[in-house]
């Protein structure tokens, strides 16, 4: 009877996690944006220190702007651009010695990134996920966005098209949405695409009447506002929406506490990065699951899979750190989450007494 209870028992889940990779090109200026939060229940918004890390130890290029040398973060300023470099310091054009450390792009926005290196390479993030829609407020002229999910979202899905903010057209008069040329940021070539006044399907510019809301958003993307701009919502991916249903809970047990996960980036023995999340185990009667979305498949397709089951040990002082890992490849992201169940009887022994009754007064 109890086994059936603590299979009834619902599980517990923590909050998601993830890593992004970001292709950068070099001796040019590619689009870039953070798509994994610092903080679980955070936004999007962070600093240059919090990105490349307070005395750059993701290795930007170094050394005098006046010459030429060190890779610049471009952040858009009102209608100006702040260019941030690295020079025994987070510095700025035209700012001198002051610190520019925590300067930060826009909430919800991206950057741009000039790398001056002699080839192309690749930022990696790593964090928590989003599962909230993306909220932005858009104003006439180029918008550059922050997708905010490290999964693929569609045109047709995103939602953008009911945005009170968007406005449908033609080409010369609906807002566009720049997406890269064939879904490359490496060609450094863009697309643009409309919603068409009169069929409300995603067409692109000079592609007729095609229905394009199969296009990929990727994790950059701009809106060239035409019309009067306003409030734009783009909806996550099905996989990481939250439930709008409440579970019952038929069983008299509760789920564990879901386990509170920390994030973290390693380099192996070879330089290559891996991606840590960890944990400390309520005790060793609950088992974590670590649940990955699986992404090589059909991006509407996409379901989770277990790759990874393990206790904390008994007769070790709980509570026990645990953690799980995965390697990182350049173009690569990964989503994943840690489900905490019952292994064995949260109830004692010793806690039966509470559920007898009180034995009868020896009157004798």
């Amino acid at each position: 009877m109890l086994t059936s209870i603590l299979t009834e028992a619902q599980q517990s889940t923590s909050n998601y996690f993830g890593f992004q990779t970001e292709p950068i090109r070099a001796n040019i200026m590619s689009p870039v944006s953070v798509n994994i939060m610092r903080r679980p229940d955070g936004g999007h918004y962070q600093t240059i220190a919090e990105i490349f890390g307070s005395q750059n130890e993701v290795g930007l290029k170094t050394g005098d702007p006046d010459l030429e040398e060190p890779d610049i973060v471009w952040l858009v300023n009102g209608d100006q651009w702040t260019q941030i470099y690295y020079n025994g310091g987070w510095r700025a054009v035209g700012h001198g010695d002051r610190d520019m450390s925590e300067s930060a792009p826009l909430f919800n926005r991206g950057f741009y990134l000039q790398s001056r290196r002699d080839s192309d390479w690749w930022l990696v993030f790593a964090g928590y996920v989003n599962r909230d829609a993306m909220d932005y407020y858009i104003e006439p002229g180029l918008n550059l966005l922050n997708r905010g999910y490290p999964l693929d979202i569609t045109l047709s899905k995103s939602g953008l098209a009911s945005s009170p903010g968007f406005t449908w057209g033609d080409e010369l008069t609906g807002d566009l949405v720049w997406l890269y040329k064939d879904g490359e940021v490496w060609n450094g070539e863009w697309e643009h695409y409309y919603v068409a006044e009169h069929t409300g399907r995603w067409q692109k510019v000079g592609g007729g009447k095609e229905d394009f809301g199969h296009k990929t958003i990727p994790s950059t993307f701009a809106i060239n506002v035409r019309g009067k701009g306003g409030q734009i919502i783009l909806t996550p991916p099905a996989i990481l929406r939250r439930s709008k249903t409440v579970k019952k809970q038929y069983s008299p047990i509760l789920p564990p506490p879901a386990p509170y996960i920390y994030t973290a980036l390693r380099n192996g023995t070879d330089g290559s990065p891996y991606f840590f999340a960890m944990w400390y185990a309520y005790n060793f009667k609950v088992r974590y699951n670590t649940e990955v979305v699986i992404t090589s498949v059909p991006r509407d397709n996409k379901w989770w899979a277990t790759v990874h089951s393990q206790t904390s040990v008994s007769w070790l002082a709980n509570p026990q750190l645990l953690n799980t890992y995965a390697g990182i490849a350049a173009g690569t992201t990964g989503v994943g989450r840690v489900t905490a169940e019952w292994d064995h009887s949260p109830i004692m022994p010793n806690k039966k007494k509470q559920f007898q009754k009180e034995p009868p007064n020896n009157k004798n």
